[in-house]
C-alpha cells in the first residue's frame, strides 16, 4: 500500500466515473488555455479558471509503463482506490448498474480543523473504436443520507482519459473540478487543486510499474 501524505484532502474525492454532456469538467475538457502549475515525479498538473466558479479546474497528466487494461482495471476497482488515491481513507462500490455504470462512495481525510469530506458519485465508462477509454464521473450527493461529522461534497465532476501510446506506455489524463462544500480555508482549496492530483497519479504510476 502506498503511504499517503499528511495534507491535501479534497480533490481526490472526485475520482468517481460518468460521461458528462455539460458542466464544469466538460467545459474544461474542451479548452486549451491551461497553465502549468506543477511538474514533479513524472506528473504535470495544469489549472484553469472556469466561468461561474471561484474554484479552478485541474488537469494532471502522467505516462505509465503498463498497458491500458491494467490501468483501466485499477481505476475501476473502486473498493481499493483508498490504497493509492491521496487522502482517501475509505472507498467502496455501492451499486453496479452494468459493466459500464456504477455508484461509488468515498471518504477523504481533512487536516484539522476541517471536517472530513465524503462523496457519492455515479460512474460511466466509454470506449472508443481507436482504443481510447474515457472514465467520467458526476457527484450524486443525495444518493445516500449524510454521515454525522462528515461534510457531503455538493458538486464533483471528473474525466479520466487513457491512451495506449505504444506497446508498454499509457498516457493518463485526469481532469477534475470539485466544490468541497462547507467552510474550507482558501489555502487548502488552492493546494488540493494541484497536490491531490499530483500525489494520486504518482501513486498510481508507482503501483502499476511495480506489477
Amino acid at each position: 500500500m502506498i503511504r499517503k501524505k499528511q495534507f491535501y484532502p479534497l480533490q481526490c474525492l472526485v475520482l468517481c466515473l460518468v460521461w458528462l454532456s455539460g458542466g464544469a469538467v466538460s467545459e474544461a475538457y474542451a479548452q486549451n488555455d491551461w497553465t502549468l502549475a506543477k511538474d514533479k515525479d513524472g506528473v504535470k498538473v495544469y489549472t484553469r479558471k472556469l466561468e461561474n466558479s471561484d474554484l479552478k479546474a485541474s488537469k494532471a497528466v502522467v505516462f505509465i509503463h503498463s498497458d491500458i487494461k491494467k490501468v483501466f482495471d485499477m481505476l475501476t476497482d473502486a473498493d481499493h482506490h483508498n490504497q493509492w488515491m491521496d487522502r482517501v481513507k475509505a472507498s467502496r462500490l455501492l451499486k453496479k448498474i452494468s459493466d459500464n455504470e456504477f455508484y461509488v462512495y468515498y471518504e477523504a481525510e481533512a487536516p484539522w480543523p476541517v471536517n472530513n469530506r465524503d462523496v457519492v458519485a455515479r460512474f460511466r465508462i466509454e470506449k472508443a473504436e481507436d482504443g481510447k477509454v474515457k472514465i467520467v464521473s458526476v457527484g450524486e450527493p443525495t444518493y445516500l443520507p449524510p454521515k454525522d461529522g462528515v461534510v457531503r461534497v455538493p458538486d464533483t465532476q471528473s474525466v479520466w482519459e487513457l491512451i495506449q501510446v505504444d506497446e508498454n506506455l499509457v498516457e493518463v489524463t485526469f481532469i477534475s473540478h470539485v466544490d468541497p462544500g462547507g467552510s474550507v480555508p482558501e489555502w487548502i482549496s488552492n493546494l488540493t487543486v494541484t497536490d491531490n492530483p499530483l500525489n494520486t497519479l504518482k501513486n498510481l504510476k508507482l503501483l502499476l510499474e511495480k506489477k
